[in-house]
């Protein structure tokens, strides 16, 4: 089962194209939708890493009570871009014949790793970082795995990136561009990078 895998402990950022920025700053876009945005974007991580997902059961903590709301449910009531974004997730579950997703809150409080990686583009001058190596070396020195391991990054591809950022643009939405998929993206391992049980961090 997924809670006893073994997965390479893994960090992924990503800073939203400016139309995306603009897009949100104009609500045009919410919050909300952007974190289901996160969500997709986390199970294509997944995917990217080559994890074999049939009829494991994964678990996913956010701290966006709507986006697990709208997993939870399998439907969104936004007249927004949520919709097409869980339609996608349940579309790449399917493919892999992956269990059910499990979605759970996470206090805010307590999402730090996300909130870090979410904001090193400038958001906190403490937290930026311009380079993956950059971004490595602060996230290995907050977050320390046991036996002195290290972290690996996933760098997810411009193409997969602009499929979800059409969705969240409400562009036009074929199911079948999402049962098939480009390159989902590249890890970018560090010295001492380690596999660890989900229980362990």
């Amino acid at each position: 089962s997924a809670a006893t895998k073994k997965l390479q402990a893994t960090v992924w950022r990503l800073e939203w194209p400016q139309e995306i920025k603009t897009l949100l700053a104009t609500k045009v876009l919410t919050i909300n939708d952007l974190e289901m945005a996160g969500n997709l974007l986390g199970w294509l991580v997944l995917e990217g890493m080559g994890v074999d997902i049939r009829h494991c059961h994964v678990a996913l903590l956010n701290d966006n009570a709507s986006a697990i709301s709208w997993i939870v449910n399998w439907a969104s009531h936004s007249s927004g871009p949520a919709g097409r974004l869980i339609i996608a997730l349940a579309l790449r579950q399917r493919v892999r014949r992956a269990s059910p997703l499990t979605p759970a809150h996470l206090a805010g409080k307590l999402n730090v790793m996300a909130d870090l990686a979410s904001r090193s583009f400038g958001y906190k001058k403490e937290w930026h970082c311009d380079s993956w190596d950059s971004f490595l070396t602060l996230f290995n020195r907050l977050f320390p795995l046991p036996n002195k391991s290290s972290w690996q990054a996933f760098q997810l591809s411009s193409k997969i990136v602009t499929r979800v950022t059409a969705i969240l643009q409400m562009k036009e939405f074929g199911m079948e561009e999402w049962k098939k998929l480009p390159k989902i993206g590249t890890s970018i391992s560090s010295a001492g990078a380690c596999f660890c049980n989900l229980g362990e961090l």
